[in-house]
């Protein structure tokens, strides 16, 4: 019995040793023998998916700085409203005459004009004599738009005039000067089309100017200026503006009619000898004018432009009495026709939102212009 149980524990150790390595081996297989493949499957698709996210996030950074440049690049662009605004400030710098006052707004400018001229002129025999006027203007412009299409405006300047002539004597009549109201202008503007980036914008202008000045007939002119033409004139113009990024390009044409001026009593001379000698009417010549520009924005604040005024004015006739009573014999002298152009550089400075200063040189380029303008303007605009 002993040998027996001995035996069976033999065969028991043998088999279960046996046996061990086995279900151990067939444990592994059904639970954790896959693991570690398993966890290389794991740990590769966790490599391509934090590559991948490292991907979409420097895809996301690059897109989000596209995106702010693009904020800022818009936040940098004028709109059109502003290009439009742009656009008038350049147009207003070459002279005003080429954009029309939006509807709901009152406009009203103060402007300040200087002009100088000088000259030589023979006194007597041997006796040269330099002579050089100036001119202070002070205007005050009103502009009022009936329609969107159509705007209204009034003029009134206030003149201070003054000469300095070189006299070899030391009389009161070696210097003149005065200070009166000057000609004031009705003017309106007419736009027959819709202004558009695309086309060329058209403005219709015609203008009133009357005598309310001091009349260069109804003076001394030994001893006194004039502020006025002493006549009425009446102008009708044709201005067109063309848009061309980042250029403005403008220019007009116009016509001027001057009424004749008649019931004169006019003695240049203003001698005793001369006393039966005077013009009793004035003809003017008409004139014919063209003008031409470009516009140039060089920032957001400042704008340059830079244009050319020519005009030819044509003959004027002065009629003249000569006598009394029975004995007046009537005579016509002839002034003949003559051209005047002006180079002018003009700039634009917003100093505000809302409020902006024009400057505007000018020099003459023939014998008969001004040899210096000076004109700076002050427009405003009141909300109605």
């Amino acid at each position: 019995m002993r040998k027996f149980i001995n035996i069976f524990l033999i065969c028991f150790v043998l088999v279960f040793f046996t046996a061990f390595p086995c279900v151990k081996l067939f444990a592994e297989d059904q639970t954790g023998g896959a693991a570690p493949v398993k966890s290389m499957q794991e740990k590769k698709s966790e490599a391509q998916l934090y590559e991948m996210q490292k991907r979409l996030d420097a895809m996301e950074a690059e897109m989000r700085k596209v995106k702010e440049e693009s904020e800022i690049r818009d936040s940098l662009k004028m709109s059109d409203e502003e290009k439009s605004k742009e656009g008038e400030e350049i147009l207003d710098a070459a002279g005003g005459d080429y954009t029309l006052r939006r509807p709901g707004r009152l406009g009203l400018e103060y402007s300040f004009a200087y002009k100088v001229n000088t000259y030589d002129a023979l006194a007597a025999a041997g006796v040269i004599e330099h002579t050089s006027t100036h001119e202070m203007t002070h205007s005050a412009n009103i502009e009022y738009p009936l329609r969107p299409y159509l705007t209204v405006a009034m003029d009134v300047p206030f003149i201070y005039e003054f000469d300095n002539a070189d006299k070899t004597s030391t009389t009161d009549d070696a210097k003149k000067d005065v200070s009166d109201l000057g000609d004031v202008a009705f003017s309106m503007q007419l736009q027959p089309f819709k202004a558009s980036d695309d086309s060329i914008s058209p403005i219709i202008s015609a203008s009133l100017v009357t005598p309310t000045g001091r009349s260069p007939y109804k003076i001394d002119p030994n001893r006194e200026l004039s502020t006025g033409s002493g006549t009425y004139a009446g102008n009708v113009g044709l201005n067109i503006s063309k848009a061309m990024d980042p250029l403005v390009a403008f220019g007009g044409v116009s016509y001027t009619h001057t009424i004749p001026s008649t019931g004169l009593n006019f003695k240049p001379g203003g001698t005793d000898g001369e006393q039966f000698r005077h013009i009793y009417k004035v003809e003017p010549g008409d004139s014919f004018g063209l003008n031409m520009g470009l516009g140039y924005s060089l920032s957001y604040k400042v704008s340059l432009s830079l244009s050319m005024q020519y005009s030819y004015k044509l003959d004027t006739n002065y009629h003249w009495k000569t006598g009394d009573g029975d004995q007046v014999v009537t005579s016509v002298q002839t002034a003949e026709a003559s051209p005047f152009a002006t180079m002018l550089i003009g700039t634009s400075w917003r100093l505000t939102q809302k409020r902006s200063m024009q400057l505007t040189f000018g020099v003459g380029l023939l014998n008969n212009d001004p040899d210096l303008v000076f004109k700076v303007r002050l427009p405003f605009e009141i909300e109605l």
